[in-house]
């Protein structure tokens, strides 16, 4: 894995562990506000680094159900921070964004792991992917 999707990983996980923060801080939420988005972001992440170490990490209909689950969580995020911005404006514009760019900035991922998930993929035939051989177009 390049140092790019090592950067976005972490990226994934600032908003997910600021949300912990301020949830912890303010003493306000249950177990799942306060871990929800970092138990989302963890799954998001373990499938993109796995798909990205070409690794089988337990088994493709997890996978699969896992991308239906964040990618209809995602979606309604989306919407939310997207309807905050136009019905409520000013005063929760700072959070519609951040909703709104962490919910976009999950896409790459989501896509990943849709590859990822799919049952006639390679990875859960032999456990690896073959290496990507050099492209000799030069």
């Amino acid at each position: 894995m390049r140092l790019i999707h090592w950067l976005y990983v972490t990226a994934l996980f600032v908003p997910a562990i600021a949300r912990l923060a301020q949830k912890v801080s303010t003493d306000t939420g249950g177990f799942t506000s306060r871990f929800g988005p970092l138990l989302a972001v963890l799954l998001l992440a373990a499938g993109f680094i796995g798909y990205r170490q070409k690794k089988a990490i337990l088994i493709s209909s997890f996978w699969r159900w896992i991308v239906g689950l964040l990618g209809f969580g995602f979606v309604g995020l989306f919407s939310f921070g997207i309807y905050l911005f136009i019905f409520v404006g000013k005063p929760v514009l700072a959070e519609a964004a951040v909703i709104t760019i962490t919910s976009l900035a999950a896409i790459p991922a989501l896509i990943s792991l849709f590859k990822y998930s799919k049952p006639n993929n390679d990875i859960w035939k032999s456990g690896e992917l073959p290496k990507e051989e050099p492209n000799s177009n030069t």
